[in-house]
């Protein structure tokens, strides 16, 4: 039996475990709520991420591991454990893995390079569960970062017209209600909380714990430290929106001045070849032309 064979009885096989994984998905009819803010894949094969967070996903979380993840999933706010990362990093992996022999088996080259590149699509595929968890992560983290002083400023004016913490915090969730916006909601389960029982400081610091962003906690134990010292609330946060919108500019200039150097590597592979071109074909027309240079063999 030739490699082409073997070949394509492997893509049969992929394609045919890819539609009953799909199928199966979709029979299940699960609530995609906790889907919402994840990747595609993770609810398009949510049955096979399932099974293999079950079956392998929880033999390869380990301790060290298994506490960033956490702190990143925390920080993300999805509804996975850690296992399921995994679960879905070991189909990606598949997936991958189906889709570059499909690739390569419409390329001539050798059994061995085919076999290359098929395992580079799989570890590809296996990446992007992790790589996409950071990218989540980052954005609720720079959206939380762009909203805070604006949220201070609304609480810290309602304050001055006379309302206490938790009526300022109510009245900032009514002007942003048709708004979506990660603080938002987290003042709004704040607010549910100390409705069920919490006090004001167990709930701000379990928002705290939810969010895990350092500029956010700087401005939570600030307040904590004014409840507990009797410093006026409204101050501290007046200074607090202060030092972050000046964190915030800081943070800019040091993005401005870092993009030259990240411009130098585009401008070198696209820009200076073309502009390489332009430049010096000319002379080398000329020159070829030139009675000089006809010992050359152009």
């Amino acid at each position: 039996m030739t490699t082409a064979y073997l070949m394509t009885y492997a893509l049969i096989f992929g394609a045919v475990f890819s539609l009953i994984i799909f199928v199966s998905t979709l029979r299940k009819n699960r609530n995609l709520s906790q889907y919402r803010n994840l990747p595609v894949y993770f609810y398009m094969f949510q049955g096979a991420i399932a099974f293999f967070s079950l079956e392998i996903g929880s033999l390869l979380v380990k301790g060290k591991n298994k506490s960033k993840m956490e702190s990143l999933l925390r920080q993300s706010a999805l509804a996975l454990q850690v296992q399921d990362v995994y679960g879905a990093a070991i189909v990606m992996a598949l997936v991958g893995g189906i889709v570059g022999g499909v690739f390569v088996s419409l390329l001539k080259m050798p059994l061995p390079l085919k076999l290359l590149l098929v395992i580079i699509f799989a570890v590809i595929g296996g990446f992007m569960p992790f790589v996409s968890l950071r990218q989540i992560c980052q954005r609720r983290t720079e959206e939380i970062l762009r909203d805070l002083p604006f949220f201070i400023d609304i609480i810290s004016s309602s304050m001055n017209a006379g309302l206490d913490f938790n009526a300022s915090v109510a009245h900032l969730a009514d002007i942003k209600s048709k708004e979506n916006s990660v603080l938002k909601d987290e003042f709004m389960y704040y607010l549910k909380e100390v409705q069920l029982g919490k006090s004001r400081a167990e709930a701000l610091r379990a928002m705290e714990r939810r969010i895990s962003v350092k500029e956010f906690s700087r401005f939570i134990y600030a307040i904590l430290h004014g409840i507990e010292t009797g410093v006026s609330i409204v101050e501290v946060m007046k200074v607090q929106s202060v030092e972050l919108r000046r964190s915030r500019a800081s943070s800019a200039e040091q993005k401005a001045a870092e993009a030259p150097a990240k411009m130098i590597l585009p401008m070198v592979v696209f820009i200076f070849p073309s502009m390489f071109i332009i430049i010096f074909t000319p002379i080398l027309i000329r020159m070829k032309d030139s009675p000089l240079f006809s010992f050359l063999k152009w």
